[in-house]
């Protein structure tokens, strides 16, 4: 699941905080910097849930896909209605805040997100909740 996650989390923040195709944020150098710190701040939360998530493999992933790919979130956005930010970008920052790790990127991205959408930023903890 966590593998998903980290992939699912990179690619719907990325295309919906800058709403490009992941075609396009491959082929800027600064954007394609931020998809793999994404990736990456994802991952350092995934080994802390215990799950063996290389950075590798999801960047190869997201390397290999169509450049037209965009996000459900990225049309939830464009449609008006409510994007899963919360259940994306929120559960790595709720992993990633019971482990005292630090996500600056998806915290931004989620930051850019939530204004886009007119909706809430993630909240970064809460009661123990657990995404899977």
């Amino acid at each position: 699941m966590w593998g998903k996650l980290v992939r699912l989390n990179a690619l719907a923040c990325m295309t919906s905080a800058y709403d490009l195709s992941l075609g396009a944020i491959r082929d800027a150098p600064r954007l394609r910097a931020e998809l793999v710190a994404a990736v990456e701040e994802a991952c350092t939360v995934a080994k802390a849930e215990g799950a063996d998530v290389e950075p590798a493999v999801p960047l190869r992933e997201l390397e290999a896909a169509h450049r037209g790919l965009g996000s459900s979130m990225q049309r939830d956005i464009a449609a008006g209605r409510e994007p899963e930010l919360d259940a994306i970008a929120g559960a790595v920052l709720r992993a990633a805040a019971r482990h005292q790790i630090a996500c600056p990127t998806i915290e931004r991205l989620a930051g850019i997100v939530a204004l886009r959408a007119g909706t809430a930023v993630p909240a970064a903890s809460s009661a123990d909740h657990r995404p899977f």
